[in-house]
């Protein structure tokens, strides 16, 4: 007795090529990956400063954290933090115990999870799918530059994507394939998203979901059945146990207003675009993805359209292309299949029907991907970061879709035979576009080997380790892209999609280090070297342009930041201490028009230095909870006339001794 499906993709490992086949087997695709998330995820995390500004809002939240003893209230630049729940800062400071407190110690926990990503990616396409489509997926999403670049910042998304992630996969292994106890890791993972980024898991898996049960039109008996699989009974009570207790410790902590600030404004008026200066966009997500998971996003029509829109038009319309008479109700009611009724045995016998399995699953994924795109291109707050959900299901609905194109011919048959090529074959035109890909990536390939060597030699400040890896990095991308051209030769495309995406994973394991370490050379280097001036110091601290967590970091102490030479004042700072002033050459030069203000330089690094204001002061900017607490008195939460701007970004610095004073209490 079989429901409403779609017809699934023809990936029978029987028809795959030897090499994809002989790769697959075994354990070397674990060991695969293993290797090609170390070189992409873990190598040489400690080699650059950190990042400003988004990397560092966590790494230096952490080690506030474990300096000040405070593990339920997240504070930065010394202050109450209110922009994220707990997750995230736990896991950087778990790290800092282990491994000392360092950048390498900051990152690791990031690239592991984003190992563990692309294992659980393997594992549920090996499952669903077989262990060619598995490797092929695991390689994609593991190369995808969205997901390298943000892993070697330390990003909060890294974790969210992570669990959200993975309690799709779960709903898929629980649901569809019956398997026990992946009711604890999908009502574990939406726990601990909700301590990622709060109610934003269970919303979007709720959407991508519900899209899916809508559209592939469940009966109630199946439907329920389904509800039964993920043990609610059991799962419900363990997401709150996750949840329940830190957000109960917090809301005590600060009397309610962490929450309030959290729930409306990271929340409801994110959402509408009112903390955030990132302008809203329609199709803001579809560049994102295009470079997100280059260069396999050529293929993402092919794809939507085997995944989703065939689907589509199999359960709703009985496989017919969409007509006048399609959609006239006369027609269109005997077109559409009915779910047929059963029982909870009948049910679980689906288990066993592994073809079944393949088409739920891949429009789920594909239903789920749709759904949490549109969501976030309706949203008027939006970050690359947010697309990240959608790599790994992309990733493998991508695998798949390509190696059914690859695999629809038997390979090396166009040689022996030239067969008229049928201009209403969509397949044909399909397989077409992906030779063109295929050749298209083996030319970049080519291109970028070619290029490496030159630049190794080219960069100025490049350093001798980093030539000769961009250097070792052209020779072996060369070595793939001449197995590449081989391959496409010879017709071999299943063979070729193994061997590009390995070949772009060694090119972005080579070439991304060395990118960032010459990038933060340039940005970031002279200004953590000018930190290293003041040890142990006590003045009060300003920086003047852009914000910068990572001097607090290694200043480690708060610092005011500022953007207006309105807010220096002539006269003596509160305290009685010093006025330093941090800046670059390109900011400080504001400062000439105000020459009642004297600046006396102490230390020089490059283009950045510290001065000493000696008859004035910076006036400190109210800190994050008496702004928000005047907002919400004034009942301005969610008023379409404000336009708050970043409002959860700490830029006074807060008391550095506050931690003490309440162990004295």
């Amino acid at each position: 007795m079989k429901a409403n499906t779609a017809q699934s993709p023809d990936i029978s490992e029987n028809g795959q090529d030897k090499t994809l086949v002989k790769f697959a087997h075994g354990f070397t695709p674990w060991l695969i990956l293993a290797c090609v998330c170390f070189g992409l995820y873990c190598n040489s995390l400690g080699s650059w400063a950190f990042m400003d500004p988004g990397e560092t809002y966590y790494s230096e939240a952490a080690r506030e954290m474990i300096e000040s003893g405070e593990y339920i209230v997240p504070h930065l630049n010394y202050q109450v933090y209110f922009s994220k729940p707990i997750l995230t800062f736990w896991i950087t400071a778990a790290s800092y115990l282990l491994f000392g407190v360092s950048e390498f110690s900051a990152r690791l926990p990031f690239g592991l999870l984003a190992t563990l990503l692309v294992f659980a990616t393997y594992y549920v396409t090996r499952i669903i799918a077989g262990k060619g489509a598995a490797l092929l997926a695991g390689l994609i999403c593991a190369s995808a530059p969205l997901l390298v670049a943000h892993t070697k910042f330390s990003c909060i998304d890294i974790v969210f994507t992570t669990f959200l992630n993975l309690g799709a996969y779960a709903f898929i292994l629980s649901v569809f394939a019956g398997k026990r106890l992946w009711w604890l890791v999908l009502w574990g993972s939406l726990g601990l998203g909700m301590l990622t980024k709060g109610p934003a898991a269970l919303l979007i898996f709720a959407i991508g979901t519900t899209l899916y049960l809508l559209l592939s039109k469940p009966g109630l008996a199946r439907l329920w059945f389904w509800f039964k699989s993920t043990k609610p009974i059991f799962g419900i009570p363990l997401f709150f146990a996750l949840v329940v207790p830190w957000y109960f410790m917090v809301w005590k902590a600060t009397k309610g207003l962490f929450l309030e600030v959290f729930f409306v404004y990271e929340n409801l008026a994110r959402f509408q675009g009112k903390t955030n200066m990132h302008r809203h966009n329609l199709f803001y997500f579809v560049s994102v993805l295009a470079y997100g998971i280059a260069p396999w996003f050529l293929m993402l029509p092919q794809t939507l359209k085997m995944t989703f829109f065939q689907p589509i038009a199999n359960i709703w319309l009985g496989g017919k292309r969409l007509s006048y008479k399609s959609t006239y109700r006369p027609y269109a009611k005997d077109m559409k299949a009915k779910e047929p009724v059963g029982d909870d045995e009948t049910y679980r016998v689906e288990y066993l029907n592994e073809k079944l399995l393949l088409e739920r699953s891949i429009f789920y994924l594909a239903s789920w991907t749709v759904a949490v795109f549109v969501f976030f291109s309706v949203s008027k707050t939006q970050l690359d970061t947010y697309a990240m959900p959608l790599i790994a299901p992309l990733s493998v609905l991508m695998a798949i879709s390509m190696l059914s194109l690859a695999g629809s011919k038997k390979e090396g048959e166009a040689a022996a035979v030239e067969e008229k090529f049928d201009l209403e074959d969509q397949e044909k035109w399909d397989r077409l576009w992906l030779t063109i890909v295929l050749w298209l990536i083996c030319l970049f390939s080519f291109g970028a080997a070619l290029t490496l060597p030159v630049l190794a030699f080219g960069i100025e400040t490049a350093t001798g380790s980093q030539r000769i890896g961009l250097a070792i990095g052209g020779l072996i991308t060369l070595l793939g892209a001449a197995a590449q051209l081989r391959q496409l030769l010879k017709k071999q495309l299943q063979s070729e999609l193994l061997t590009a995406a390995l070949t772009i994973c060694v090119l972005v394991a080579y070439v991304h280090p060395i990118a960032l370490q010459i990038y933060a050379r340039t940005k970031q280097d002279e200004m953590v070297k000018l930190a290293g001036y003041l040890p142990d110091n006590h003045e009060e601290i300003a920086l003047y342009g852009p914000f910068k967590p990572s001097l607090i970091y290694y200043l480690k102490r708060p610092i005011d930041t500022f953007s207006s030479l309105g807010q220096f004042v002539v006269g003596r700072t509160a305290s009685g201490r010093k006025q330093l002033v941090f800046g670059d050459d390109a900011h400080m030069k504001d400062f000439e028009r105000r020459p009642d203000l004297k600046l006396t330089i102490l230390y020089r690094e490059g283009k950045w230095a510290i001065y000493e204001l000696t008859n004035g002061y910076a006036a400190r900017p109210r800190s994050l909870e008496e702004s928000f607490k005047m907002i919400l008195k004034a009942g301005q939460s969610l008023s379409a006339t404000n336009q708050f701007g970043p409002l959860t970004v700490p830029l006074g610095g807060g008391d550095a001794d506050w931690y003490k004073e309440k162990k004295v209490r």
